[in-house]
C-alpha cells in the first residue's frame, strides 16, 4: 500500500488530500459508450491524422487519475469512474466542466472524451493528445492535469527538462488540430507541505506506512519521531515550483494556451470532499472542484 523512501513524492493526492496511494493509480478509465457517445467515435485506427477544423467544438482531457474520477465510487474501490470526473462526467451530483459546458454550448453534447490514465506522466500526454483527437477532432477545450506522478525524489534537472519537452509536444499535437480551441493547464494542486502532513495523518498509525515514509532527508518525509521534516518539505516545495514553471513557460509559448496560475490555493476541499482511503477526492470534492474551475475556464472560453 506504501511506496519506498525514494519515490515517496509521488504518494500525494491529485487534489488538496494526499493519501496512502500514488495519486494516479492505474486501470483504464475510457467513457463506456453510455456515459460519452463521442468515445465510440475514438475505433478508428491511431494512424489517422486529427482533422483539422476552424470551428472548435466539444473538450477533450489529459493526464492522470485526478481527471477520471478514480476511487469515487465505494461500490468500485480503486477503480475510475468517467460519469464523476470534474472535468467531462456525466453525473449531475458533480455538474462537470462538459455538463457546464453543454449548458451553454448545446453543440457540446457527444463531442467529449476523456483520454486520461491512472499513474500516467507527461511522457504519455502526446499520445493521449493523439487519441482523443481522434474522437472530438476540433475541440473547443482541452484540460491537461499533469506533474503529480512526475514526481519521484530525488530529482534531478533533466527529469524536469523532459516534462516540459514532454508538455510541449503535445501542445503542439493539440494546437494544431485545433488553432482556435483553448487549452486549460491545472498546475500542481495543492500545498506540499500541507499534502505532506495530510500523508502522515492518512497513515493513521499504520507501523507498516510510518516505516516506508521514514528516512533522511530530502526524500524522507518522517524522522524516526514520526514528524513532517522540514528539510524534504522545503525540498518539495522547490522542485513542484520547477514543474509548475514548465507548464507555465510552455503554455506561454502557445496563445491559445492558460493556466489556473495557482489558483487551487485558494480551494477549500468541504466535508466529506476526499473518498474513504484519503487517496482520491469523492463526488462531493469533485463537484466542489467543477465548481471551482468553472469561472477560470469559462473566462478562458470568452464567454
Amino acid at each position: 500500500m506504501g511506496l519506498p523512501p525514494s519515490s515517496s513524492f509521488a504518494r500525494f493526492s491529485a487534489l488538496l488530500v494526499a493519501g496512502l496511494l500514488v495519486a494516479a493509480c492505474s486501470g483504464s478509465n475510457q467513457p463506456s459508450a453510455s456515459d460519452s457517445p463521442a468515445a465510440g467515435s475514438a475505433s478508428r485506427s491511431a494512424s489517422e491524422s486529427p482533422q483539422t477544423s476552424t470551428v472548435p467544438i466539444g473538450m477533450i482531457a489529459l493526464g492522470h487519475s485526478a481527471l477520471t474520477g478514480e476511487n469515487s465510487d465505494p461500490n468500485k474501490p480503486h477503480a475510475p469512474v468517467p460519469e464523476n470526473s470534474w472535468a467531462t462526467g456525466t453525473n449531475p451530483k458533480v455538474d462537470s466542466i462538459y455538463q457546464r459546458m453543454l449548458a451553454q454550448w448545446p453543440d457540446t453534447r457527444d463531442h467529449v472524451y476523456n483520454a486520461a490514465v491512472g499513474g500516467a506522466t507527461a511522457n504519455t500526454l502526446n499520445a493521449q493528445a493523439e487519441t482523443a483527437l481522434l474522437a472530438v477532432p476540433s475541440p473547443r477545450l482541452v484540460i491537461i492535469q499533469t506533474v503529480d506522478n512526475d514526481i519521484n525524489c530525488p530529482i534531478d534537472g533533466s527529469a524536469i527538462a523532459s516534462f516540459g519537452i514532454s508538455v510541449d509536444n503535445a501542445l503542439q499535437t493539440i494546437t494544431h488540430a485545433s488553432p482556435q480551441g483553448r487549452i486549460f493547464v491545472v498546475l500542481y494542486q495543492g500545498h506540499p507541505a500541507d499534502q505532506l502532513q495530510s500523508d502522515l495523518n492518512a497513515a493513521n498509525g499504520d507501523p507498516t506506512i510510518l516505516s516506508q515514509m521514514t528516512g533522511p532527508p530530502p526524500c524522507g518525509i518522517l524522522d524516526k519521531n514520526h514528524h513532517v521534516q522540514e528539510q524534504s518539505a522545503e525540498y518539495l516545495a522547490t522542485e513542484v515550483a520547477k514543474f509548475d514553471a514548465q507548464l507555465v513557460t510552455v503554455c506561454a509559448k502557445y496563445p491559445t494556451c492558460v493556466t489556473d496560475k495557482g489558483s487551487e490555493y485558494g480551494f477549500t476541499l468541504p466535508r466529506n470532499g476526499a473518498n474513504l482511503q484519503n487517496d482520491h477526492l469523492s463526488v462531493v470534492g469533485l463537484a466542489a472542484t467543477a465548481a471551482f474551475y468553472w469561472p477560470l475556464v469559462n473566462t478562458v472560453l470568452g464567454s
